[in-house]
């Protein structure tokens, strides 16, 4: 396929700058529009992602890249009439009676360069968000996933019109000119490294940025947590999409009491959640690509043998072949090994013995903010402790992954793990511009604060100071 240049980007861009946006009630039926097309096209996305994985569990295709973004677009439809309202806001006492307002408006054209692990969901719930607060949409999916970016093409096609939302598809330089455009937008879903290169690429033009990043998102386990019911949570999280999500617990903070319990309850979650052998279970999911696969054995690399723990079965040539890394519990490995200072994004899980809740936070505080932890456990006071004491993008207790599935709440990591957020509102704000106006009254009084300041003025203005 041909990419396409800087300047070919900058005509499409042009196109789509130049068309009008639509009022709320166009808005509502575009997104209609996108729900039923995605609904037609669900079972042609099932396959393609399928076929660009190599194998992609069903399940977790209609789950996340389908049912999530249904719901996601049904949420922002419901609610837009709300959002897109003008919001009163109080001018005070002293300047009554005046009156002021929020007008949420459209920035223009919106950019979005969506990942591969979740190729339906992260470009489409962001796209949503967008299309809800009045913009138009330029849209680079990944070039690892071109079977599923066919399919969302002919999605977008029946949704929207070309000088509304268009789709650009292309490697790395061609995302490189994509960052270059002059949007109202940008919002990047990948890796922190190259979300640095977004931000300072789309700095050239004043561009404000969304970056949902990623990170190494912990796991608690306290003392009280019932072991069973917190791993089978730990390991479904862990092992859905064979590890591939920037919200996957990443490695697991325990008692040194508690390692031989946790390690066999660890391994039979595992068994219970993907019986039998891996390569012919179609449920577990196969990692996108060989490069990907090469580097998650290479964090494994230098780790001793008695360290790893393979609750179903070691890596073998046809696993190879086939891209299914079966899942493997790392004990303790060492806080300067890769594996502990790269995000994993696959079925390779760290088990590290901390005594105490005040030593797993210490350790969590000690590394980069992540995109969310997840504590387990009922104590109110240990709750309060990790939400109080630690800063990542969101916490989530008792459960696994299901917090990015909550339409009311924002979802966005905080230092290496994002900048900015959006699902429901705060997506729709995202992609707003929240425009100040104020209404000044026929009764304007602030003639009395005007030149030349006698004395009796100065004497208002110190009283107006204090009110």
């Amino acid at each position: 396929m041909k990419h396409p240049s800087l300047s070919e980007l900058e005509i499409r861009f042009q196109r789509l700058q130049q068309t009008p946006s639509w009022s709320v009630t166009e808005r509502r039926q575009r997104l209609q529009e996108l729900h039923d097309a995605l609904i037609r096209h669900s079972e042609p996305l099932v396959t393609a992602i399928n076929r660009d994985f190599g194998r992609r569990g069903d399940g977790e295709t209609r789950l996340a890249d389908i049912s999530l973004v249904r719901a996601d677009i049904r949420h922002n439809r419901k609610h837009l009439m709300q959002w897109a309202r003008p919001r009163t806001v109080s001018t005070g006492i002293k300047f009554w009676p005046s009156r002021a307002r929020l007008v949420p408006q459209p920035l223009g054209v919106v950019g979005i360069i969506s990942p591969w692990n979740y190729p339906v969901n992260l470009a489409l719930c962001p796209l949503s968000a967008a299309v809800a607060a009045g913009n138009r949409v330029m849209l680079k999916p990944s070039e690892l996933t071109p079977q599923t970016n066919a399919v969302l093409r002919t999605i977008l096609s029946e949704a929207f019109r070309p000088n509304e939302v268009a789709v650009v598809e292309g490697d790395a330089d061609t995302a490189a000119a994509f960052t270059r455009l002059p949007f109202g937008h940008l919002l990047f879903t990948g890796s922190t490294a190259v979300g640095r290169k977004v931000m300072q690429s789309a700095a050239c033009q004043l561009t404000p940025v969304t970056l949902e990043l990623g990170g190494k998102s912990p796991v608690i386990l306290d003392d009280d947590a019932p072991l069973k019911k917190s791993m089978d949570s730990v390991m479904a999280g862990k092992l859905f999409n064979a590890g591939q999500s920037c919200i996957a617990p990443d490695y697991v903070l325990i008692d040194p009491a508690s390692r031989e319990q946790v390690l066999q309850q660890t391994a039979a979650s595992c068994r219970a959640l993907y019986p039998g052998n891996v390569l012919d279970n179609p449920d577990y999911t196969a990692i996108i690509n060989e490069h990907h696969f090469q580097r998650l054995e290479n964090l494994l690399q230098d780790l001793p043998d008695t360290s790893l723990h393979w609750p179903l079965g070691t890596i073998t040539p046809a696993h190879r072949e086939r891209r299914i890394f079966p899942p493997v519990l790392v004990l303790n490995p060492p806080a300067s090994s890769p594996l502990m200072q790269e995000e994993i994004f696959g079925p390779i899980l760290p088990i590290i013995e901390a005594a105490g809740l005040e030593a797993k936070i210490n350790i969590i505080n000690s590394r980069p903010h992540p995109l969310t932890i997840y504590f387990f456990g009922h104590r109110p006071q240990a709750i309060r402790q990790v939400r109080n004491h630690t800063l990542s993008g969101s916490l989530c207790v008792n459960e696994t992954m299901v917090q990015f599935a909550q339409d009311n709440l924002p979802f966005g990591g905080v230092g290496e793990s994002g900048l900015g957020c959006y699902h429901g509102q705060a997506g729709f704000e995202t992609f707003s511009h929240l425009k100040p106006v104020y209404y000044q009254s026929r009764l304007n009084p602030n003639h009395l604060i005007r030149p030349p300041y006698s004395a009796w003025k100065k004497r208002l203005i110190d009283y107006l100071g204090r009110l």
